[in-house]
């Protein structure tokens, strides 16, 4: 039996372990599966954020994905590929992960794990949205770096403070719960 500091995996903590991995497990074949201009759920939102975060306007196209014309003439679009979707799952799943085994009680764990499935989805489109921004709005035509390496350079530096702070986050959470359920002051 696994232990996480001296708490023993249960049977809850790995059946909704796999539950989550699942759903992911689905959700990417949905949004892999996708036409460019979708997955609606994420791209949408993604598209809007960026779009007031970037002051433009990203419009859908159809079969081509969320476009906007900026000042300088270029072109941004946002379609399938840039929609944060391995983001989101990963993020999930390191929530999940992070925090059941932590939390005591069945009911508990199922909350969390649902909880952090919002969370992440969440915090997928608010990181996905300032990644597109702050690739758009640093990219200038006189900039020497090509916009892809940019794009790729901003995204991983989002992602990787995002998934930093989330994990802080979540074990800092369980840590209060956890000294909430003992009766024990945190701190």
């Amino acid at each position: 039996m696994m232990a996480i500091k001296n708490r023993r995996i249960c049977g809850w903590d790995l059946g909704l372990m796999a539950l989550t991995v699942g759903v992911c497990a689905v959700l990417y074949r949905l949004a892999s599966a996708a036409p460019e201009d979708g997955p609606g759920w994420l791209l949408r939102p993604v598209a809007w954020l960026a779009g007031g975060m970037a002051r433009t306007q990203f419009v859908l196209t159809p079969g081509v994905g969320y476009i906007a014309q900026r000042v300088s003439g270029c072109v941004v679009c946002i379609h399938n590929a840039c929609s944060g979707v391995r983001f989101q799952l990963m993020l999930t799943v390191l929530l999940v992960f992070t925090c059941v085994p932590r939390i005591p009680g069945a009911g508990r764990k199922m909350a969390t794990t649902a909880g952090a499935m919002v969370a992440a989805y969440g915090i997928g489109i608010l990181a996905t949205a300032l990644r597109i921004a702050s690739a758009t709005v640093l990219w200038i035509p006189i900039n020497p770096l090509d916009p892809v390496l940019l794009h790729n350079a901003v995204g991983v530096l989002v992602y990787l403070t995002a998934t930093i702070l989330c994990f802080v986050l979540a074990t800092k959470a369980t840590q209060y719960l956890q000294s909430q359920a003992k009766g024990a002051p945190h701190g």
